[in-house]
């Protein structure tokens, strides 16, 4: 499934919100307000003004590339995350993790180098070892140095196919309740995305990196397929997600209180 929607930089609440609401709607409206009213009117507002401010933002349904260099009993086991030399299960391709996640890119400035991404998934191998990816994306580019392996050949100064490029990354990979913290890009490249993009499938749609772990040696990889990009559709901020569902409670108790009246 492909899903894009709109995210939102996390802001502060309106002012009174943190107060004694019942002092607030008395302020706003005028009004000597009891339990049930307020509950309704502070409902009401909030979904009133759930997205006034919101921040456009694309998302991508992120699966592991369809290549495979391993498989198991005949089986071929995913390469979205590859540990490289670190293979924690002692396994047969336990080295290599089957990804599902989302990669989100904040593209609504004007200026593109404000732009930034994140990256966050679950993944696992075939002997059951889990992973949790948590990256962070930073220094946009429209051009970079591109990791061609057997993805789409790509022409820097045409910029053909649109390849584009985050060249700064944090962040962390849990694997097995260890966690293993993100030292940079390795091999001088950075995390590509676009056609022909994952470095394994020229066909497909998706993103690359090699990175580098504290501690470890060598580098780990990372080779994705994204659902295309759809058309963005606003949702509220965090922050006011939690304001409206304790607005939709308020009206909730409104209605209970007037039945019990």
């Amino acid at each position: 499934m492909k899903i894009a929607w709109i995210v939102k930089d996390q802001q502060s609440a309106p002012r009174g919100v943190n107060g004694s609401v019942s002092r607030m709607v008395k302020s706003i409206f005028g009004l000597k307000a009891n339990k049930w009213t307020t509950a309704a009117l502070v409902g009401a507002g909030m979904m009133a003004g759930v997205s006034a401010t919101s921040q456009a933002a694309t998302i991508y349904n992120v699966q592991s590339t369809s290549a495979t260099n391993c498989s198991v009993g005949g089986n071929p086991a995913s390469h979205g995350l590859w540990t490289g030399n670190q293979n924690f299960s002692g396994t047969t391709c336990g080295n290599y993790y089957d990804i599902s996640g989302i990669f989100t890119v904040n593209d609504d400035d004007a200026d593109t180098t404000n732009w930034t991404g994140s990256f966050n998934a679950f993944a696992i191998n075939p002997a059951g070892t889990t992973a949790n990816i948590q990256l962070t994306f930073s220094d946009f580019a429209e051009t970079g140095n591109y990791k061609q392996e057997n993805g789409a050949s790509y022409n820097a100064g045409t910029d053909t196919p649109d390849i584009d490029f985050f060249q700064g990354i944090s962040g962390t990979i849990e694997i097995d309740s260890t966690t293993y913290t993100v030292a940079g890009f390795a091999g001088g490249y950075s995390f590509q995305w676009g056609p022909g993009g994952n470095a394994k499938v020229a066909s497909e749609f998706g993103g690359s990196s090699w990175i580098l772990m504290q501690g470890l040696s060598g580098h780990w990889d990372l080779n994705l397929t994204f659902g295309a990009p759809i058309t963005t559709t606003e949702v509220p901020e965090p922050g006011l997600v939690a304001v409206f569902g304790i607005g939709l409670l308020g009206l909730g108790l409104a209605r209970r209180g007037r039945r019990k009246a």
